[in-house]
């Protein structure tokens, strides 16, 4: 946790597949102390109907360590791992909530638990895209690649698509390689069920079951790693020991999302790619190389440096950042106050 001396406008949260952070802004958008906690999800055994209780009571919780009374703040921001409407209804989060449908439920909930409170609600990829935007950047498709697969595109500094715009996880590919490969959301054959941390641990088994002679020659293999004990971490640990099989693994997981880069590429102009997300992150820049070498292989070639273009974001929460961001520039908006 960290400490600030202005006084406090709000907070924000940032819900992931695995941890909810929250952070008290001050006017100015600087994060003034952070904390975190587990995000609920059916995955724990939260039911269904207890999900959005079970997340507005740990925000509550987190917002009174924060701030002490948890109700006593002047505006609320949370950035959400799914389609946002521009009336801050969030439609489904398949990544933390898998198919429930949600509706103004959650929007309702918070209304209720922190009444007369401004409360936005913004798609977590725009969050953490509005840090760029601070920094001066203004044209951009920021990706995620994490517990899913998100992105979200930015011209002249605002974010485009709506509601409908950034959930490139869901985008159904041809390959016959991934046919039942299964998403979260109840589909099947989705880039985020392929190229995401979780989905390339599940193509990753899916290998194994298929050639398990190839996976004896492996470094993961050599370590005592089985099929059912395998996780992101072993993945991440046996890339950057550059054991074959891993590396062959990655290329084949990156290969997609290459392609989709590079057909926002060509559809829009966009030359500004930066990487985040858990996952993106461990593997490092190599990653970064591999996604550039594909989206070349699958462009026109003009005088574009794929690998200049594509990089990781250097921020460890960029979703927090930018969503407190965000948060004092609403805010000042709808109050008419004006701010450094």
């Amino acid at each position: 946790m960290t400490g600030h001396s202005h006084p406090v406008l709000g907070i924000v949260f940032d819900l992931g597949g695995t941890s909810l952070r929250a952070a008290a802004v001050d006017a100015a958008g600087d994060i003034v102390s952070t904390t975190v906690g587990d995000t609920p999800s059916v995955a724990d055994g939260t039911p269904d109907d207890q999900l959005i209780p079970a997340l507005v009571s740990s925000m509550s919780d987190m917002s009174s360590r924060l701030c002490g009374d948890g109700n006593d703040v002047r505006a609320l921001s949370l950035a959400f791992p799914g389609p946002v409407r521009a009336d801050g209804v969030p439609l489904n989060a398949p990544t933390v909530w898998q198919e429930q449908v949600l509706g103004p439920s959650l929007l309702t909930a918070l209304h209720k638990a922190w009444s007369g409170t401004e409360i936005f609600i913004v798609n977590d990829v725009a969050a953490a895209g509005y840090h760029l935007v601070a920094q001066g950047r203004r044209d951009f498709l920021l990706t995620t690649v994490s517990s899913g697969i998100g992105a979200q595109l930015f011209t002249d500094a605002v974010p485009v698509g709506g509601a409908y715009g950034g959930e490139i996880g869901h985008l159904r590919l041809p390959d016959e390689e991934f046919a039942g490969v299964d998403c979260e959301c109840g589909g099947s054959a989705h880039l985020g069920a392929i190229c995401s941390g979780r989905g390339t641990l599940e193509m990753a088994r899916r290998r194994i079951r298929q050639d398990p002679q190839a996976f004896r020659t492996s470094w993961l293999h050599a370590q005592g790693i089985s099929v059912e004990g395998l996780t992101t971490y072993d993945i991440v640990a046996a890339f950057h020991a550059e054991d074959p099989w891993t590396m062959r693994l990655i290329d084949a997981t990156a290969q997609p999302l290459g392609r989709i880069l590079a057909t926002v590429h060509a559809a829009a102009g966009t030359t500004d790619f930066p990487i985040m997300g858990g996952f993106a992150m461990a593997l490092g820049e190599e990653y970064c190389r591999i996604l550039a070498r594909h989206a070349r292989n699958h462009c026109h070639w003009l005088d574009q440096d794929w690998d200049a273009m594509i990089g990781l974001l250097d921020h460890e929460q960029p979703g927090l950042a930018g969503n407190a961001w965000y948060l004092a520039q609403r805010f000042s908006s709808l109050s008419g106050v004006r701010h450094a």
